[in-house]
């Protein structure tokens, strides 16, 4: 295989055909200037970039690992394509994960407070295997609601 160069300055890909006469009768209807290709690849590119700054505006944010599966392009090529792009993204997406952590143990917190006011009511020993049996879960160690209830205890013996 090899490309030809036709005197109107495209580059075509294949076999070239044998020449006779005027260059554009001998081209096979197979053949596809280089030009095409190139005005895909940057519209592409166009619409990636375009897909990426659409994900910043979203509400909810997205990881680029996911928004690189929704555009079928590899995450790496993202950021090479895209350093500062995919950065903000990763940071948004991060941000955003950061917040509903705290968020999460905060309502673990107030949700085991209030359990373990309704334990003092009712005069029951207040014991992290009593809170457990109040929630209805057996916990474990590093979860939430361990380390909310963890957190209830330490402030009530400090008292």
């Amino acid at each position: 295989l090899r490309s030809q160069t036709m005197k109107d300055g495209l580059q075509l890909q294949g076999r070239s055909p044998v020449m006779h006469g005027d260059p554009k009768e001998c081209i096979s209807p197979n053949y596809k200037p280089m030009v095409v290709r190139t005005v895909r690849i940057r519209t592409a590119v166009h619409k990636r970039e375009a897909a990426l700054q659409a994900a910043l505006e979203t509400d909810t944010p997205e990881s680029l690992s996911a928004l690189s599966r929704k555009l079928g392009v590899d995450r790496k090529l993202l950021r090479e394509q895209f350093p500062s792009l995919c950065q903000e993204i990763v940071n948004r997406f991060r941000r955003h994960q950061q917040e509903q952590k705290t968020l999460r143990q905060r309502l673990a917190l107030e949700y085991v407070t209030k359990v373990a006011d309704e334990m003092r009511m009712q005069k029951r020993f207040l014991s992290k295997r009593n809170l457990e049996r109040s929630i209805g879960m057996n916990l474990y160690p590093k979860s939430v609601y361990s380390l909310a209830i963890d957190k209830l205890l330490a402030e009530q013996h400090s008292c």
